[in-house]
């Protein structure tokens, strides 16, 4: 293992002794212990459906718009980083990235860093790039909750880094249509209108496949991956996308009117904003139903939809701020007891659990959940 390898394992640990000191984040040692275990197990898997792809990608170079992966792999390389060195550092740089992002809004990550192992933690071991722009979107969509124009001015550059890693990033831009929507009634009804209309689009198949044709013909030649999505490649399977869109809806609405319900005293208002802004985005996630019907390659949006709403369902069931402040006489708020609201934290706990055992173990089990626990170049080092 190369100094350059050890050198930025040894700044990652420390960066995240720096984030559980800012934020007064909770049994750290167990955090670390897991954050570690994620990335042996994300980083040193040597078997799954896209790794032959990558490592011929690393070695022989490749050419597409995502240039921030393209400048990442040619440096690795001039540094001597063999591909499995450097794909166990993208994993490492990335999840202390998410945990930056789950700690400013929670003191205890566990239960979210336990929710993302259960699901969709192994489809992102398959897929790296989206690995890595899932990461920087987590930083940067809670700062729209904020709705001022530094921060929206932050999050449209975080976006466009994202799409440097995956060009699907650029679909989070909707997002910024949330802090406008929430200020008017007239707007809100406005947008509802139109994602009903999206709903009627997408399954009118005729025209959702010519207006297809032609995004492809005028975008086709920007990225050639374009022009594969022109056409249409599902049946009936993105009706299941759809209910797990309208579940992250179901749930983020359910805990919105809880706990804005009790928010009168007081005692919610950390939860309050995080929760709205939360529905939001399950509202507005809408807009990507055509996609889904075009091929399951759009199935990522819900996913990072879905890890998103883990970290602000959990920051407003924990009470939490919603930016803590590095003091001492910081108030955190007190954790949610309403029954109601933990009922439906057992509810994302089984969402979760349907989603690993039905969306991956189900389908997928040779090709990703298997050689998730036995292909494993550093586990076998650490054995053999």
């Amino acid at each position: 293992m190369s100094v350059f390898i050890i050198v930025l394992d040894i700044f990652l640990l420390l960066v995240f002794i720096r984030i559980c000191d800012k934020y007064h984040t909770k049994y750290r040692a167990i955090s670390l212990m897991l954050i570690i275990v994620i990335a042996i197990m994300m980083g040193g898997n040597t078997a799954n459906p896209d790794i032959y792809v990558y490592k011929y990608t690393y070695i022989h170079g490749r050419n597409s718009v995502e240039v921030l992966y393209t400048w990442i792999i040619e440096l690795s390389k001039m540094i001597g980083l063999s591909f499995e060195e450097f794909r166990l550092e993208i994993y490492c740089v990335s999840i202390v990235l998410i945990f930056y992002a789950a700690a400013k809004h929670m003191r205890n990550v566990i239960p979210f860093i336990i929710l993302y192992f259960i699901f969709p933690m192994m489809f992102d071991s398959v897929q790296t790039r989206n690995f890595m722009a899932m990461a920087i979107m987590l930083n940067a969509i809670p700062l729209l909750v904020n709705r001022d124009r530094p921060h929206i001015i932050k999050y449209i550059i975080l976006t466009v880094l994202a799409a440097g890693f995956q060009l699907a990033s650029l679909f989070y831009m909707v997002f910024l249509l949330i802090p406008i929507i929430q200020k008017s009634k007239n707007i809100r009804r406005f947008t509802i209108v139109i994602l009903g209309m999206c709903i009627v689009f997408s399954l009118n198949r005729s025209t959702l496949s010519a207006a297809l044709t032609y995004v492809s013909s005028v975008l086709g030649t920007l990225e050639t991956r374009i022009s594969q999505y022109g056409t249409i490649l599902t049946q009936w399977g993105f009706l299941y996308s759809w209910l797990v869109h309208f579940i992250i809806f179901g749930i983020s609405y359910l805990l919105k009117r809880y706990i804005i319900s009790d928010s009168a005293d007081g005692e919610n208002d950390y939860a309050v904003p995080i929760i709205q802004f939360c529905y939001w985005i399950s509202v507005i996630s809408i807009i990507y139903f055509p996609f889904y019907v075009v091929g399951s390659f759009f199935d990522r949006l819900y996913r990072t939809v879905l890890v998103i709403s883990y970290m602000f369902w959990l920051s407003a069931i924990q009470g939490s701020t919603l930016q803590a402040q590095p003091t001492h006489q910081n108030n955190y708020g007190k954790l949610i007891v309403d029954k109601r609201v933990l009922q439906v934290g057992l509810i994302i706990v089984g969402f979760a659990t349907y989603m690993f055992f039905r969306h991956i173990n189900a389908q997928y089990h040779e090709t990703i959940v298997s050689t998730f626990f036995h292909n494993n170049w550093i586990l076998n080092k650490i054995v053999g």
